[in-house]
């Protein structure tokens, strides 16, 4: 197996890979991947890993997997009437999830802090801003994530975990402009606004971040506050009425 693609075990804390994601940062993007073995979805991803190891890994030369498997029962949301049950059950696997994690150290299975689902997957290419993609999440999405990060490793673009990172970004009072686009709008359009991005790069106050959700948008985000939006995805025409910010801006 290529030495960028690593099948690993055990219980990782939260900052168990700071130290590989610093390593790559700016050079290329590490994918943490724990693939549930009671979830059938998760199929989809175990069929990229099978093609990086069958040779896709030697094809994405920025890129650094590890991946791992975890057998915590998934919970599937439940209709209403279920909720009680569902509060109770989950309360009693948590405790038995806490003895089972020391055990996990000494075994094949891979439990890691920053997805406490055992369920999920995470996308670096910078220490400081992983997309997270816990639990619950869109799997057939999941490749599609992967590279697109891949593509913009190196560029001055960055990526949110789809509605959930942006909401993320506005809970922490970050500041950046904010390019949102739906699963209807065209590749085309979002690499046109991705090449406008790397034209006026030397001219941008703040950092740009893109982010998969439901409408085609650009806004102005100053810690954590809304200041400015445009429908669509002209960038020239956002910062043309884009207003002025304070000097001690920080991202």
């Amino acid at each position: 197996m290529n030495k960028r693609l690593k099948h690993i075990g055990g219980h990782y804390s939260a900052k168990s890979f700071d130290r590989l994601t610093k390593q790559i940062e700016g050079k290329g993007m590490l994918l943490v991947v724990i693939i549930n073995t009671t979830c059938e979805d998760c199929q989809k991803i175990q069929d990229f890993i099978n093609q990086l190891k069958q040779g896709l890994i030697n094809k994405l030369s920025n890129l650094v997997v590890c991946f791992g498997y975890n057998n915590d029962k998934v919970h599937k949301e439940e209709p209403s009437g279920g909720d009680k049950k569902k509060t109770k059950d989950s309360f009693s696997e948590k405790d038995e999830k806490l003895k089972d994690q020391k055990k996990l150290a000494d075994s094949n299975l891979f439990s890691w802090e920053a997805l406490p689902d055992g369920h999920g997957y995470a996308i670096f290419t910078n220490a400081g801003e992983p997309q997270l993609y816990p639990g619950e999440f869109d799997h057939d999405e999941f490749k599609s994530n992967v590279l697109t990060t891949i593509r913009r490793v190196g560029s001055s673009v960055r990526t949110l975990a789809g509605l959930p990172g942006k909401r993320e970004f506005v809970e922490k009072k970050r500041s950046g402009i904010v390019v949102e686009y739906a699963s209807s709008t065209k590749t085309s359009e979002i690499s046109e606004c991705e090449q406008e991005v790397a034209k006026y790069q030397s001219k941008l106050a703040l950092p740009v971040y893109f982010c998969k959700g439901l409408t085609a948008e650009i806004t102005l985000v100053y810690k954590g506050n809304s200041l400015h939006k445009n429908k669509g995805l002209d960038l020239e025409k956002f910062l043309k009425k884009m207003p002025k910010l304070p000097q001690d801006n920080e991202a």
